[in-house]
């Protein structure tokens, strides 16, 4: 029921932009339903998947920057952890036989399934491709603060406590996770 906009505003309007890596298809939401299982039954306690350079060559930008700052502080965290970039996945194998088609995203989704906590930095914006991944995955996603961002569905709404928030330089990153690790019980409800 909105008012013609002015065209002044209408100018302003970006097309949308895809993320680099496609969106989960049915079928992968579909495979995921099937084998997501409780926190406390993941092997792996913390994961970072994701790109810590871009462009070819790489060139200097704010994404580059804060998750290099991230993958310096990584050796310093605690627990089982894994940092990876999507390029890193080698494929999935079946029957013996390893299957490109099932490289990515079903041996990331694997992954995701077996991790407790996805620590996400920012990307060209607050919000990031992996922090819906990670939730329909039923991780724990730890991220710096976004809350002034809206997206539908709404996954940065504070009163909804769906992330765990985290400062901006990964300062006390060490004693949330502890405490997160700690209180899986509490923490499944918001992977749920």
């Amino acid at each position: 029921n909105r008012h013609p906009m002015p065209a002044e505003i209408l100018a302003k309007i970006q097309p949308l932009n895809r993320p680099v890596t496609p969106p989960f298809s049915d079928a992968v939401f579909e495979y995921i339903a099937k084998k997501v299982k409780p926190l406390k039954e993941r092997n792996i306690d913390l994961l970072f998947s994701g790109r810590t350079q871009y462009g070819n060559p790489p060139t200097p930008s704010y994404p580059t920057r804060h998750r290099q700052h991230l993958e310096r502080k990584w050796n310093t965290l605690p627990g089982r952890k894994i940092f990876k970039s999507y390029d890193d996945y080698e494929g999935t194998v079946k029957r013996g036989r390893k299957v490109e088609v099932y490289k990515y995203p079903y041996e990331y989704v694997d992954a995701l399934m077996d991790t407790k906590v996805i620590v996400s930095p920012w990307g060209w914006s607050p919000w990031c491709i992996r922090d819906i991944e990670a939730m329909a995955c039923g991780c724990v996603v730890v991220k710096p603060e976004c809350s002034n961002l809206l997206i539908y569905p709404d996954i940065y709404d504070p009163h909804r406590q769906l992330l765990v928030w985290c400062d901006i330089l990964y300062e006390k990153l060490n004693s949330q996770l502890f405490y997160i690790y700690k209180s899986l019980d509490e923490m499944q409800d918001r992977a749920d």
